[in-house]
């Protein structure tokens, strides 16, 4: 199974273990930065993961704002996104330093023989060819879209 480095599931740069651990742990591992224009990732993260943060930010003080079974869930992924991955601070040009020093971390961590930088328009010929897998007759798939993700995630407490 590859170890993926990259913005895992909801394009956020991975800081909770670092790239040379993960690689360590997984020697045989083939390991995927998946890439995308800057800019286009801090749009979708602004409008998406960020705003759901900076929403739980808000009414983190008051017990009652948000769901007693919801607040520890956010908790933690406010500690592992904002504080810890991003310093405290999601301010877009903070943010895209962050995302661009990640992605030049990982380039720079790991052998080339092990890793595929990819961008995920590509389509499946170069993945499943790293990863020595036939191409899928389906059609590679666009999902996790800012509005996929706001349909799952709606602003409610």
């Amino acid at each position: 199974m590859p170890v993926q480095i990259s913005q895992i599931e909801y394009h956020l740069p991975a800081r909770v273990v670092t790239n040379e651990q993960l690689a360590a742990e997984n020697p045989d591992a083939k390991i995927i930065l998946t890439l995308r224009d800057p800019e286009s990732w801090y749009r979708s993260a602004a409008a998406t993961i960020f705003a759901r943060m900076l929403e739980f930010e808000s009414l983190r003080a008051d017990p009652d704002a948000v769901d007693e079974a919801r607040r520890p869930h956010m908790e933690m992924v406010n500690t592992i996104v904002v504080e810890k991955t991003f310093g405290g601070s999601l301010e877009k040009h903070h943010a895209i330093q962050v995302f661009d020093d990640h992605n030049g971390d990982v380039r720079r961590s790991v052998p080339r023989e092990r890793l595929l930088v990819y961008e995920s328009g590509e389509g499946w010929d170069r993945l499943c060819d790293f990863l020595g897998v036939s191409v899928p007759a389906t059609p590679y798939p666009k999902v996790n879209t800012t509005d996929d993700f706001v349909s799952r995630f709606p602003g409610k407490r």
